[in-house]
């Protein structure tokens, strides 16, 4: 990304003459150095003093109450992901909301920021970080989030949390849990409801969804079916099942091989057998007793090895490659 670059003259030039106001620029610590002026304390940003940035104007509803400081915003008020016409709360629909900001438009202009003096709404692509809590609204299609499995929700409550990174910490455990409380009694037939009062799934999903995308991906599936496709979004796999499944295939190779280094041996000996009664033939049978022993014995017995190794490597669980994560469970 291109480093920006502040420009304090251009921030403060008066609009309709062209002239710099000089008296709205604030002084900084290094024009007073520059003046030989002593600097009793910071000022212009260092050791958080006021910064000085573009100052933005908030269009605010009349049923919000802002609390602001800077480029710092909490708003009370209804359902309003864009302009006042935007959300329920345009609706008339009860649908109290907190909104947490910071950064309005701060990717607006190409990453150059607002412009001062800026009349601004919330704008859930161009603001820099937001948690958005709200009685009813309609996340995915506010925070622009891709439908996968789910489908389509119908609003309901909801909290969204964007930012350029986001952590969720747990020292001693983190838990995303899907569906309805435990141990709920009177508020529907089966316990909690949702907050329209509506009942829950058993088992509501969870997708984990990288890079926004759900779409199927084109691939060449071969000769016999050249437009392949796959699914971006698919099932989780359950280690345990997993590792139960690979012990049974494991099982199954293990009597396949079984059964080839038994004929194997078997063929050797009867074409041994026959070599030393009709000794003729032995000039046949010796070879090809001997490509069996180096082509077809052998290389299965090796195959056996390897197998075991692959057990011990992936199915044990003390091992390095274990397949099963000793610290990460899904449903």
């Amino acid at each position: 990304m291109a480093k920006k670059f502040f420009d304090r003259d251009n921030l403060f030039k008066d609009a309709a003459t062209g002239r710099i106001q000089k008296e709205k620029i604030p002084v900084t610590a290094e024009d007073r150095i520059a003046a030989d002026k002593p600097v009793n304390r910071a000022i212009g940003g260092i050791m958080h003093t006021v910064t000085p940035e573009p100052s933005v104007i908030y269009d605010a509803a009349d049923n919000e109450q802002v609390i602001s400081n800077g480029n710092s915003y909490i708003v009370l008020g209804s359902d309003r992901p864009g302009t006042k016409a935007s959300g329920f709360g345009a609706q008339g629909t009860p649908s109290s909301t907190i909104d947490l900001v910071v950064g309005r438009m701060a990717s607006a202009y190409a990453g150059e920021g607002p412009r001062d003096g800026m009349l601004v709404n919330s704008n859930f692509a161009a603001d820099s970080a937001r948690i958005y809590i709200s009685q009813l609204t309609d996340l995915d299609t506010n925070f622009g989030i891709a439908t996968g499995k789910l489908g389509k929700e119908n609003p309901r409550s909801g909290i969204g949390i964007k930012a350029d990174h986001v952590r969720i910490i747990g020292r001693e455990g983190v838990k995303i849990v899907s569906g309805g409380m435990q141990g709920v009694r009177g508020y529907g037939s089966k316990g909690e409801t949702n907050s329209q009062g509506g009942e829950l799934e058993s088992a509501s999903k969870i997708e984990l969804i990288a890079g926004n995308n759900t779409s199927k991906r084109g691939v060449f599936g071969g000769i016999l079916k050249p437009n392949d496709g796959i699914e971006n979004l698919q099932p989780v796999v359950k280690g345990e099942n997993m590792e139960r499944c690979l012990e049974e295939l494991s099982e199954i190779i293990t009597d396949i091989l079984s059964s080839m280094l038994n004929l194997s041996i078997a063929t050797m000996q009867g074409l041994g057998g026959i070599g030393s009664v009709i000794y003729p033939l032995s000039a046949i049978t010796a070879p090809v007793v001997t490509m069996i022993g180096n082509f077809v014995t052998s290389p299965v017995y090796q195959t056996r090895i390897k197998k075991v190794n692959w057990e011990f490597n992936y199915l044990d669980d003390n091992a390095q490659r274990y397949i099963c994560s000793k610290n990460v469970s899904a449903t």
